[in-house]
């Protein structure tokens, strides 16, 4: 399994002494781990609780939080869409 060390030696660059490799190293999330975290993000309230905590840093696992930054901006994003859609949409009966 490749990760950042194997990126610095390929760029070139000192491979990093194993405790800061062991440092830089980000544990994965599992299939499972993974749907049962998308599952739980598909609640609707708690869900959007649990995806703040975790994107502000409610924990140490840097890929739980990646993950919950990117739900909770997908989120953000779709809001506005729907939100401009609708406005867009109210705008035009207003005319008629």
């Amino acid at each position: 399994m490749c990760n950042d060390a194997c990126d610095r030696v390929a760029a070139g660059e000192a491979p990093l002494p194993a405790a800061q490799a062991r440092a830089l190293a980000r544990p994965a999330l599992s299939v499972w781990g993974s749907t049962m975290i998308f599952l739980l993000f598909l609640i609707p309230v708690a869900g959007w609780l649990v995806g703040g905590f975790w994107a502000l840093g409610g924990t140490r696992n840097r890929t739980l939080r990646n993950l919950a930054r990117g739900y909770l901006t997908a989120l953000l994003a779709l809001l506005i869409f729907f939100l401009s859609a609708a406005l867009g949409a109210k705008l035009m009966l207003l005319q008629f």
